[in-house]
């Protein structure tokens, strides 16, 4: 049993440092140069707004037709 723990524990460390560095790798990209003119605060944060919401309404319908 203890063997099978340590084994679990040991995957799931794995699998920890293979996230951070996936994220490492993700933070050391170079940033695009921004092609669109720069927008206010307000439109990009409409902007966010609005795809958050058609995002959670996506998942909720699915989840309601799938249960």
């Amino acid at each position: 049993m203890a063997a099978y723990i340590a084994s679990q524990i040991g995957q799931n460390a794995q699998s920890v440092q293979t996230t951070v560095a996936a994220f490492a790798l993700l933070e050391a990209q170079p940033i695009p140069p921004k092609s669109p003119p720069p927008e206010g605060a307000r439109v990009r944060m409409k902007k966010g707004l609005h795809l958050a919401m058609k995002a959670f309404y996506f998942v909720c319908g699915r989840l309601g037709a799938a249960g």
